[in-house]
């Protein structure tokens, strides 16, 4: 439990790290939350949405990279540069 404890206290102490030190880049997690509200004010199934993919799809995904890599590190290399390129045109269309 001290482990898990300590896990979080870091992680938090990092974010704290990241986001705090330049103002500007404080306004980008409340900015992202201002939207995030707008959203849920209007479309009822968008805080479902992303807490499914926030903690379930996402990781899952991270988690299969992570295990075709200990599989194969050719085959991780080629699936994840497939889903680079996946994201890249998700970005470049958006």
């Amino acid at each position: 439990g001290v482990h898990i404890a300590l896990c979080h206290l870091f992680f938090n102490i990092m974010g704290i790290l990241i986001w705090f030190p330049v103002p500007i880049m404080r306004k980008v997690p409340l900015g992202a939350a201002r939207l995030l509200g707008l959203y849920a004010s209007f479309f009822r199934l968008v805080p479902l949405l992303y807490i499914l993919f926030a903690f379930v799809v996402f990781p899952g995904i991270f988690l299969g990279i992570s295990a075709i890599f200990d599989a194969s590190i050719a085959g991780g290399v080629v699936v994840l540069l497939i889903i680079l390129a996946l994201l890249s045109v998700f970005v470049f269309w958006w």
